[in-house]
């Protein structure tokens, strides 16, 4: 038999399988040292944005109020909405009151029923499937805040509360 010329494709067969070999030893131990350099020498402190009780004195609890004075929470009622289309018995049941400052509930109370079109407007066209979705919800609440923000004007309104939910 005759032996491959150096120039002969064959040649160039057998000295290609041989260059992957090198290449993945290369890839394995340059993981390995990334690994291995993060692990030991990569430090053992702890997260700075990790919470911690306060070790001087573990019955104190903070005085001040969540409830803001100069605002007021407007309930705007019960309001329920069939979700999905077609044949669906689907449907939710939400009761919303909105946040304004201090002498805007007048303001609320006159435009509830435009508020209530449009959060049942914009509930109705949510595809029914997003209720599933643990991350729907705060987007849905940012959407409901934005129609009472259009609607009653960046000083009437300071966002909404969702005080009940059902979805049946």
């Amino acid at each position: 038999m005759a032996t491959p010329k150096k120039g002969t494709d064959e040649g160039k067969k057998q000295s290609a399988g041989l260059g992957f070999v090198p290449l993945a030893l290369l890839s394995v131990s340059a993981v390995a040292s990334s690994f291995a350099g993060v692990y030991l020498f990569g430090g053992q402190s702890a997260p700075q944005n990790t919470l911690s009780c306060p070790t001087e004195s573990p019955t104190r609890y903070r005085n001040e109020s969540l409830v803001d004075k100069d605002m007021d929470y407007v309930s705007l009622g019960e309001l329920t909405v069939s979700v999905g289309g077609g044949t669906s018995s689907r449907f939710v049941k939400l009761e919303i009151s909105v946040i304004t400052p201090n002498g805007k509930t007048k303001d609320v109370e006159s435009a509830a029923a435009i508020l209530l079109d449009a959060f049942s407007d914009y509930l109705r066209s949510v595809n029914p499937a997003d209720f599933e979705d643990p991350a729907f919800y705060p987007r849905m609440k940012q959407q409901l805040a934005r129609r009472a923000e259009i609607i009653l004007g960046p000083p009437g309104s300071h966002g909404i509360l969702i005080t009940e939910f059902l979805l049946r």
